[in-house]
């Protein structure tokens, strides 16, 4: 017993200690899992709905890889069919009522003179072709519903659908025409899907694979124009379509989530998409419901093939450890970010960090400050967001502001270089994927 006790002692201690030059607390390890553990409970209270995903990430995941396992081999054609009801019925019912309201919403629309005679976008016929549909879709969700199982595969795919058929082209009534064109740009740029015309989307919706209706028959039917994204979007096809894992795990939500719970998630193969029925403004431009959809998709893409990039030099401990460590990292950066007096600058430094870890998809840690990435998306990204609207101005010296808080932020992160480097053993994030 003293021999197991003893061994254990020495890997836990090998492991955080490795570099025995640097006089380290055994409490800074302690704190780690103190801060991973607090901030999961601080989450858990914010988004009840996410409560058992929220508490462990990581076992939420390898318990969703085994269901997807025990379908696989006992259903080899429909392994995405396993049980998904504790996330599934809440968005299940959501979309269901979202339906009923849009119908009624279609029912009261007048139509103008010119509408009636040439019956052209949004039309008599274009009106019952989405009531047609919005009702087929209701009946295969309130079937589910009465049954009181939601699978996986159904999820995803009635969620895309949803997606695309709610509030259809919604984003033409609602788009100035400068940010018709900066919307344009923008979802070429990642590859997002236009909306096809409603028969098509039915058509595709009925003749869905047994594997995903949501994987290279729809959502990849454009070649994204960014370079990152088309790298990313190579990488995601590949582990996407593996009939053998789950490699990605898409949770559809309908519901309002902020900041905290995606960058919270973004150490885990998890990627919560956003299911609305509304015009949503991200990213500096507008998007109808479907293009929202696939804009977190993408970001998903980018986050992954970045990460793997970087976890794929790193021993499954070292893995563990990292991510553990990068909650204890942003725990204080957050109080860092607070001792700034100034709102303003609290703002900018969130906004600068949020574009950095998030729209770039970049994992948080130290070494990622080593490069001289300029923050030019983060620019790009404030003015687009300044003039739909989505942001309010920083003021007349903005684009230094910018600048000044990613210096600010480089400085918070590589005081705590040393760190990863001893856990890493010396690993550094691969500075060639950043952008």
């Amino acid at each position: 017993m003293n021999y197991y006790i003893g061994l254990a002692l020495s890997i836990l201690f090998s492991v955080q200690f490795a570099n025995a030059s640097c006089q380290k607390d055994f409490n800074q390890f302690i704190s780690i899992s103190n801060a991973y553990t607090n901030y999961n409970t601080k989450l858990s209270l914010k988004y009840p709905e996410f409560k058992t995903l929220i508490k462990d990430p990581e076992k939420f995941v390898d318990k969703t890889k085994e269901s997807f396992q025990l379908q696989r081999r006992a259903f080899p054609d429909s392994p995405l069919k396993f049980n998904f009801s504790e996330l599934g019925i809440p968005l299940f019912k959501k979309m269901s009522a979202s339906i009923e309201k849009e119908i009624q919403t279609i029912n009261n629309q007048e139509l103008g003179f010119i509408d009636k005679i040439f019956r052209q976008e949004g039309s008599l016929k274009n009106r019952e072709l989405r009531i047609k549909y919005l009702l087929f879709l209701k009946n295969l969700i309130d079937e589910s519903l009465e049954n009181n199982i939601v699978t996986y595969k159904d999820a995803l795919e009635y969620s895309l659908f949803f997606s695309r058929i709610v509030n259809y082209k919604g984003e033409n009534q609602s788009l100035n025409p400068v940010l018709k064109i900066s919307s344009a740009v923008f979802r070429k740029g990642i590859g997002s899907p236009e909306a096809l015309p409603l028969e098509k989307e039915f058509e595709m919706f009925i003749k869905r694979n047994q594997r995903l209706y949501t994987s290279g028959d729809l959502i990849f039917e454009r070649t994204p124009g960014y370079k990152d994204y088309r790298k990313a979007r190579e990488y995601y096809l590949q582990i996407l379509d593996d009939p053998n894992d789950l490699n990605v795990l898409i949770l559809p939500h309908f519901g309002h989530i902020e900041e905290d719970i995606l960058l919270h998630l973004s150490p885990y193969d998890i990627r919560i998409v956003g299911v609305t029925d509304e015009v949503i403004a991200a990213d500096g431009v507008i998007m109808a419901p479907g293009a929202f959809w696939y804009h977190d998709i993408s970001h998903d893409m980018l986050k992954r093939y970045k990460h793997d990039k970087y976890f794929k030099k790193l021993t499954l401990e070292q893995k563990r450890l990292i991510t553990l460590k990068s909650y204890e990292w942003r725990n204080e950066l957050d109080h860092f970010i607070n001792s700034f007096e100034n709102p303003t600058d609290q703002k900018i430094l969130r906004f600068v960090d949020w574009v950095i870890h998030h729209d770039l998809g970049n994992f948080h840690v130290p070494s990622l400050y080593l490069s001289k990435h300029p923050p030019a998306l983060t620019w790009q990204l404030y003015l687009g967001m300044i003039i739909n609207g989505q942001r309010k101005d920083f003021g007349i010296n903005a684009i230094f502001k910018i600048l000044k808080a990613y210096k600010d932020l480089k400085g918070f992160w590589l005081n705590h270089l040393e760190e990863e480097m001893i856990i890493s053993n010396g690993v550094k994030y691969p500075l060639e994927v950043l952008r």
